[in-house]
């Protein structure tokens, strides 16, 4: 940030300011603020600082920049304005629970009070900012899901003018705060395990910090071959990047990590963790990346240690990636913009999102959260699994709880109809419903959208089908229910001021079933958590288990294919209608197929990326994201040959067949040959569904009511 107050001219207000220490590293041209001082015990540091910047008043500049994880509360009074985020708070979002854990029962609980309250702040303060610029993609990916906005990339800089490449010495070099999140102690213990190298740390905590405890059993631990070097010159550091051998780096998921950038700069190869910010800056043979353990780095420093200059002109070319010059004309245009305003609200519209149930997450809820996290919408809900929304990474979200429904079908249903019915939530400008019942709480609400996922299928397409399943008397009771309830529906879309679809498929059904018209606007993925490791050892089929996924398809398939493996996630809905299709199929599974049940996002997105091919047996699907999250992570699908996976699986991104076991059989063996084929094909067309698109069509639909 001095550097970058140096480029546009700009004066720099802080706390906690030690002008000694500008001084020493070489920024006495800029004018500092002081804004005071703070106290030096956390958290009250982290509370006195946040105080400092609400209560922070400094009139008559054109445009306001803040940087750190407290500043931007002075942003209320500061307009038109900017945040540089370096990263959210990590011990309110990411890094919460590693904290509970390492502090213990009485200062876990201290934490999670302080952590609870300043984080709801942190929010509120978070909407007072027109317009964020994130450090990295691994940081815009945090805001995104932890503050429910949007950001642009604009990398971090050095002056690579001032690095130099002296000598590839006899030490090796780590240069970052003494945080328990840098995990200094791997570096420590690698080169207790090798006596014959040496290494130098630089860095301290901050007094009033999280880590001083930390810090202080690191010093007592070192081995001889190991020197920590409290706060140094800027020239002190530039001597020793250029006369190290290398440079090593253990943080915890960083949020960029400028010491891999410094070291390139000086021609010095960086070992780095595989994860975070590491991702984007140890690239291109200007370095190793390597798992978060001891012997890991120790191999590591061995290996490049042998001949570290043949990492130098890579290590050069990709330091010139965050020069200064591109860095200040990116921040330039970005100060400069037409999306920095001075409008006093990021959000054009104050909506909310009513959402059928969420004690389970699939494609629709996922869809939803995310239109919710992208508007700053509030989520109104039945049967609210706080735990589940947690879980899958949606936090951010206010949500309104509105209540608990009986788990028996059909009596379920009608009650979150009764529910919905009757909601009252005024004092919004656009309401927005989801689900096969929210839409009855549209007699109260309004201006109004429904995005319809489907038409309730037990009541129209899929009703003779569901007559026939359950035979005699549960048929007869199914048609009564259906009958009476369905003419309700019908009452309660007439309420809906506008249908938004998620395909052409269910177009059709609300054309037909509802005599409606609608949009369609195609239900979207965020492409940028996907990945591709490997073509491996198993199938993945991702569904609720319900009998119009017909899993019972792929269980059979498999069962004749006893060298192929299948891994199914999914579950039923408690009181839902399928709680004994769910029973049968996991009483009758072969050996070679598994149920996992719920599971993370993270766990999810780990068996996309591992998965050989993934497989779709769904009854005529509404449109089905399953085959396109398989395509973000370059997996070819195999599905059945009607409903939405008509409009999303080709050719040349897997294989439609006919709802047989057979030809199941017959895909799987001829796909899993060469599925990595597929792979250009299946990304590209991944790209059709990415959240972008999505969420600009929507915002200017929900814009315009």
């Amino acid at each position: 940030m001095l550097m970058m107050a140096r480029e546009l001219s700009a004066d720099l207000a802080t706390l906690n300011l030690d002008r000694e220490v500008a001084k020493k590293m070489g920024y006495e041209g800029i004018k500092l603020i002081d804004l005071g001082t703070t106290v030096k015990t956390a958290p009250l540091k982290q509370l006195h600082a946040s105080w400092k910047f609400l209560m922070a008043d400094l009139p008559g500049y054109d445009v306001y920049i803040f940087s750190g994880n407290w500043s931007y509360y002075a942003a209320r009074r500061h307009r038109p304005n900017l945040w540089y985020c370096n990263s959210p708070v990590r011990a309110f979002y990411d890094l919460h629970d590693y904290y509970v854990k390492k502090l213990g029962l009485l200062g876990g609980s201290v934490f999670r009070l302080w952590t609870f309250f300043h984080g709801m702040a942190d929010k509120w303060a978070v909407g007072q900012i027109e317009k964020i610029v994130a450090n990295s993609q691994n940081i815009k990916d945090r805001v995104t899901k932890y503050l429910g906005r949007s950001a642009d990339i604009v990398y971090p800089c050095i002056d690579m003018s001032k690095f130099r490449c002296h000598e590839y010495g006899d030490f090796w070099l780590s240069v970052n705060r003494i945080y328990p999140e840098k995990r200094v102690e791997l570096q420590v213990e690698a080169f207790r395990q090798m006596p014959d190298e040496k290494l130098v740390m630089v860095g301290a905590t901050l007094e009033g910090d999280h880590s001083s405890a930390y810090e202080r059993k690191i010093l007592g631990s070192l081995p001889k071959n190991v020197t920590l070097r409290d706060r140094i010159g800027e020239e002190e550091l530039l001597d020793l990047y250029s006369r190290c051998r290398g440079v090593i780096t253990t943080a915890m998921e960083e949020d960029f990590g400028l010491t891999p950038v410094e070291a390139n700069a000086s021609g010095k190869p960086a070992i780095a963790t595989a994860e975070g910010g590491h991702l984007e800056t140890v690239v291109g043979g200007a370095g190793e990346l390597v798992p978060p353990d001891a012997i890991a780095i120790a191999d590591a420093v061995k290996q490049v240690g042998k001949e570290p200059e043949r990492y130098k002109d890579a290590c050069l070319e990709n330091a010139k990636r965050f020069d200064v010059g591109a860095f200040a004309e990116a921040m330039k245009d970005q100060i400069g913009g037409d999306d920095i305003s001075h409008s006093s609200d990021p959000y054009p519209v104050k909506a909310l999102i009513f959402h059928d149930y969420l004690d389970n997450i699939g494609g629709g809820e996922r869809v939803m959260l995310t239109l919710a996290r992208e508007l700053g919408a509030d989520f109104a809900t039945l049967d609210l699994n706080r735990e589940v929304v947690r879980k899958m990474g949606y936090e951010g979200i206010k949500f309104i709880d509105l209540g608990t429904t009986v788990k028996t079908a059909p009596l379920k249903q009608l009650h979150a109809t009764w529910k919905f019915l009757w909601a009252n939530q005024p004092g919004y400008d656009v309401y927005i419903f989801s689900g096969n019942w929210s839409h009855y709480a549209a007699r109260r609400h309004r201006p109004n959208i429904w995005y319809c996922h489907t038409p309730v299928r037990a009541f129209y397409d899929l009703h003779d089908y569901y007559v026939r399943k359950f035979g005699l008397v549960k048929g007869l009771a199914f048609r009564l229910w259906t009958s009476l309830h369905s003419i309700l529906d019908r009452w309660a879309v007439g309420n809906v001021e506008t249908i938004v679809t998620n395909s052409e498929n269910t177009r059709g059904r609300i054309r037909k079933f509802l005599g409606r018209e609608s949009q369609v606007v195609y239900t979207a993925i965020d492409t940028t958590k996907f990945r591709c490791d490997e073509y491996g050892d198993f199938w993945l089929s991702v569904n609720r288990i319900y009998p119009e996924k017909r899993v019972e398809l792929q269980v059979e398939a498999f069962r004749q294919m006893p060298d192929e493996k299948l891994v199914i996630v999914g579950a039923t809905l408690e009181g839902d209608h399928s709680s004994e299709y769910e029973r049968r199929v996991r009483q009758d599974l072969p050996e070679n197929v598994k149920m996992l049940g719920r599971i993370s996002e993270e766990e999810l997105v780990d068996l996309y990326a591992r998965c050989r091919g993934v497989i779709t047996t769904a009854m005529d699907e509404d449109l089905g994201v399953t085959p396109i999250e398989a395509n973000a992570s370059g997996k070819p699908v195999i599905a059945t040959a009607e409903g939405g996976h008509l409009e999303t699986v080709t050719e040349a991104t897997g294989s439609l067949v006919e709802p047989t076991v057979a030809a199941l059989k017959s895909a799987v063996e001829s796909i899993g040959k060469a599925p990595e084929s597929h792979k250009k094909a299946c990304l590209e067309n991944a790209k059709r569904f990415d959240t972008a698109a999505f969420l600009a069509t929507m915002r200017a639909l929900i814009i315009k009511e």
